[in-house]
């Protein structure tokens, strides 16, 4: 049975290709493509000979083939010896479970042409395959799901390099296999954007100085930045970022604080309630995009302590608000 050496992201990866050569024709909402990709992988880690031992390794991930060889000089080996030519470029071709390449050698130390080695190499599966089934992937409402199917695989065949020996190549390890994916394929395609809480707060004492709160919060993740500026300064004396603890009704913070050269200046402490308000929806349409986002407003009630000059109440000084947006638009593969 085939031993599937390749981690599941690779697996993940390939699915992305095939999502971009999946074709069909003309799908309703609810059509489904198919792709499939093809596989194969050739390791020969010494092949020896009269004038001296190779290697070969060759690869096919969907529409991309690749190969690489090196020899080594009589009385040298792959086993920890440098080797005196070395593959600079491959062209490969595959018919069934018939491959043939060409590589371009050249000197491993000068880098200078040193001919072509060619290869054939037929390979007939054997054993039962192995199939690594991939989660589905979403995006919006179009879904992908795919598996990878791969077995064991006798090589026949041969190397030949630059001075016209052969070497057989039926000692290599081989697979062969396939990926497969299939994708819904509907008329619109349907994307979510990444729900946000935004909020701005300018506070402005009695005493002229003036707080300017900015917070984010995308992904689970909130963010903060705090500027504080002196009575009729346009340039922050303070200023400081940092992450924020951030829940369905409370926000807390300590967001540490430089001056304007760049030496700590303690902290911004901000600790506040967060009341949700009626929602409100903005929708429309441009050409053939269609777009609703639907808000709602949130009020922050709190202060933030600075330390180097005091409290500043955030109560009616800050428009805040959550997000999420939806868009629809035609779909270029139906």
């Amino acid at each position: 049975m085939a031993t599937d050496h390749r981690p599941l992201w690779v697996l993940r990866g390939l699915l992305a290709l095939a999502t971009l050569i999946l074709a069909g024709g003309p799908a309703t909402a609810a059509a489904l493509t198919r792709a499939t990709l093809p596989l194969f992988s050739l390791g020969c880690a010494e092949l020896p000979g009269v004038s001296g031992s190779a290697t070969l390794f060759a690869d096919q991930q969907g529409p991309d083939l690749f190969a690489s060889a090196a020899v080594w000089t009589p009385g040298t080996s792959p086993d920890g010896d440098p080797p005196a030519l070395v593959s600079a470029g491959s062209t490969l071709h595959r018919a069934g479970d018939t491959i043939t390449g060409t590589l371009e050698m050249v000197d491993a130390v000068t880098g200078e042409s040193a001919g072509e080695a060619r290869f054939v190499a037929v390979l007939r599966p054997v054993g039962d395959p192995t199939v690594s089934d991939s989660r589905p992937t979403r995006d919006g409402n179009m879904v992908d799901r795919g598996y990878r199917s791969e077995q064991d695989a006798a090589a026949d065949g041969a190397l030949v390099l630059p001075d016209g020996s052969e070497r057989s190549i039926s000692s290599c390890t081989a697979t062969v296999g396939q990926i497969v994916v299939i994708r819904n394929t509907p008329s619109r395609i349907v994307e979510h954007e990444a729900a946000q809480t935004i909020a701005e707060c300018l506070v402005r004492r009695v005493d002229d100085h003036v707080l300017d709160l900015l917070l984010l919060s995308e992904d689970g993740e909130t963010f903060a930045e705090v500027k504080v500026f002196a009575p009729g300064s346009q340039d922050p004396a303070f200023f400081g970022s940092g992450p924020v603890a951030l829940d369905r009704r409370t926000l807390v913070a300590a967001l540490p604080l430089i001056d304007v050269d760049g030496y700590p200046a303690g902290e911004a402490t901000v600790a506040a309630t967060v009341d949700r308000l009626g929602p409100r929806v903005a929708k429309g349409r441009e050409g053939d995009v269609d777009f609703k986002v639907f808000f709602r407003d949130l009020e922050l009630r709190g202060t933030v302590v600075v330390s180097a000059v005091g409290s500043f109440p955030l109560d009616g000084a800050c428009t805040a608000y959550h997000q999420r947006g939806t868009i629809r638009y035609p779909n270029p593969e139906a």
